[in-house]
């Protein structure tokens, strides 16, 4: 797995918390 896969994963991980249940989202 490239570098660039894994970013594109986290950016989208991060991105389904953020606009998901505010429950999900550690960060909140």
């Amino acid at each position: 797995m490239s570098t660039s896969q894994t970013l594109s994963q986290l950016v989208n991980i991060t991105n389904s918390l953020d606009s998901g249940d505010p429950d999900m989202n550690p960060l909140e």
